[in-house]
This record gives structure tokens, sequence and C-alpha cells, in this order.
């Protein structure tokens, strides 16, 4: 029996649609399917896809159920014969072809199965202790690591060091003085034990006269009645203008 013209009613829109080229399959075990209703459908010269609504196709929905709503007895026997054919014909011919072949590789040196083989062959167990010379030569090279690891430290400390103190130099303004300067002092690095007074009084006392000079940026100075202090640091000294 040829046909040539067919008109399909469906109550999933869905599948219409996908059928139309409408929307797109993305289920895997709905493809096979799919490609072999189009490989039917080119087949016929006149095609109509047509959805009709749920509602109005419930005499063939109640027709199509009948089937697994009614139950068989039990004195009843059936022959189910098994035509043991595919419903949908294998799209793809996959042939599979047994491979007999045998893999060679060369054992290296530092193998890690060598003393398993060692082991199971021969019946050899590694050497679990050490030689006294292994042992000093182990040991001396661990010693030299770790010299060398302290060494990198120690020059990351030092570039850690002289970055913060670039940084920290770059607010800080030097300050140099001469003999017979006039100065002011902070007070707390000369009075450390008396109190100095109420909080409105200034942190600088003086003025002081610059009496000795060092060449690491320290002075000795002295008050009106002769009194020397110091060496005080320069960063802790201003310059007077009476």
């Amino acid at each position: 029996m040829k046909i040539v013209d067919l008109e399909i009613f469906g109550d999933s829109k869905l599948i219409i649609n996908q059928l139309c080229g409408d929307y797109e399959v993305r289920k895997d075990d709905l493809v096979l399917y799919f490609q072999y209703a189009n490989h039917l459908l080119k087949n016929l010269e006149g095609v109509t896809l047509e959805h009709v609504p749920r509602e109005e196709n419930r005499m063939a929905d109640a027709l199509a159920n009948l089937a697994t709503t009614l139950a068989l007895q039990e004195v009843e026997n059936f022959n189910v014969h098994v035509c043991e054919q595919w419903i949908l014909p294998q799209l793809l011919d996959c042939r599979f072809e047994e491979a007999n072949a045998i893999t060679i590789l060369p054992i290296e040196d530092n193998d890690w199965r060598q003393p398993l083989i060692d082991y199971l062959q021969h019946g050899k167990l590694p050497n679990d202790r050490l030689t006294d010379e292994e042992n000093a030569k182990l040991r001396l090279f661990k010693l030299e690591a770790l010299d060398e690891k302290r060494l990198e430290a120690q020059q990351q400390l030092e570039c850690y060091q002289a970055q913060i103190s670039k940084a920290f130099n770059k607010k800080v303004k030097p300050r140099s003085f001469k003999f017979g300067d006039l100065v002011l002092a902070l007070r707390r690095p000369i009075i450390t034990n008396r109190r100095t007074g109420n909080k409105f009084l200034s942190k600088w006392d003086g003025p002081y006269v610059v009496v000795e000079v060092y060449n690491s940026g320290a002075y000795k100075i002295a008050d009106e009645q002769g009194f020397r202090i110091g060496p005080i640091n320069g960063k802790f000294l201003k310059r007077y203008y009476p």
C-alpha cells in the first residue's frame, strides 16, 4: 500500500513543532525517533501536520489507554512471537574488531616498579638502611640546602628593610646643626622622670646651644646655665628662631 498524501493529527504541540522544524530536539533518547520520523516523512509527497488540543482528543486517548486498563485472567495464556527486529533501524553501522596486540615498554632505571619486579622474580628485598657514607652525604646535602635557604631569606629580609626605610625616609626632613646654633629639644627624651605639667604645655623645651657635633648625627647641647645634655639624636632637635 503506497500512501502519497497523509494527514497527521497530534495532541502534543511540542512534537508537532519539532517535526515542522520550529523547535529543536534536545533530549538524546528522542533524537533517533525524530530522525526516523523525518526519514518516513520525506518518502511522502504531501504531509499535513495538525495540532489537536487534548480536550478535543479525549476519545482517541480513551481508546489508546483501553488496552492498558484491561486486566488479563489468570487462566488465559498467550503466545508472544519475538520477531527480533528493530523498530528503528540502526543509523550508524558500528563494527568492532578484536585487536590482538602485545605492547612492550622498556623499564627505566628509576622506575618505581623495579623493586617489585626484583622481589617477584628474584625474591630480593630493598635495603631499608643507608650506609654511613650515604648517610653523611645525605646530611651534608641537606645542610647545604639549608644554608642556601637561610641566605635567600636574609636577602629577602634586607630588601624588605630597604623598601621600608626608603618609604619612611620620604617623609623625614634631614636636619643638621653646627656649633653655636640655637635649638629646641623635645621634652620626652630629656625629661623622663618628672611630669611635664598640663596638656597645654609645649613639647619642645629650650632654647639650647649646640656645643658638640658628632658624625653619627648626634649633638650635645647646653642650657643658659651651661648644663650639658646629650648626646641627643638630631631628629629630636629643631632650630630655634629668637
